[in-house]
């Protein structure tokens, strides 16, 4: 009795090689952006940071102070006389507000006034949008 050898035939071996070169080659032009997923970082952490002073002047019932460096990366949170938390953005740079001071107020009954902040953050420039009465929150890329 002859044992027989079980290997990949020669069309079986061309399959193969041709489902890893499509493979390949997809991945090869597959791009991915690091400064748009970086930027979509800084933003999301941005929110965030809001966000908690924002639930903190609720919990605590305080009136919080957000104030903007304008030509800075710089955002101060006071209350009650005392920095609460300074906070220095990466690549970011506040050019205006449309407020005389580029300030907020977090409110337990939520923010004195509505507001916008334009920023530039590497080469794109956004606006972050503070609504009045319940102070919610969202960035737009201008």
């Amino acid at each position: 009795m002859s044992k027989q050898l079980k290997a990949f035939t020669y069309l079986e071996t061309l399959i193969t090689l041709l489902i890893i070169i499509v493979l390949i080659n997809v991945i090869h032009f597959t791009h991915f952006n690091f400064d748009e997923a970086n930027e979509e970082e800084i933003n999301d952490e941005f929110i965030t940071l809001l966000n908690y002073y924002q639930t903190l002047a609720i919990a605590e019932n305080k009136i919080i102070t957000v104030q903007f460096q304008l030509g800075g990366d710089l955002v101060k949170f006071n209350a009650d006389g005392y920095t609460m938390g300074e906070y220095h953005l990466k690549n970011v740079v506040f050019y205006e507000s449309n407020n005389n001071v580029p300030q907020i107020f977090l409110k337990p009954s939520g923010v004195n006034q509505g507001t916008s902040i334009i920023y530039k953050m590497n080469q794109s420039y956004y606006k972050l949008i503070i609504q009045l009465y319940r102070g919610r929150i969202r960035i737009e890329k201008m």
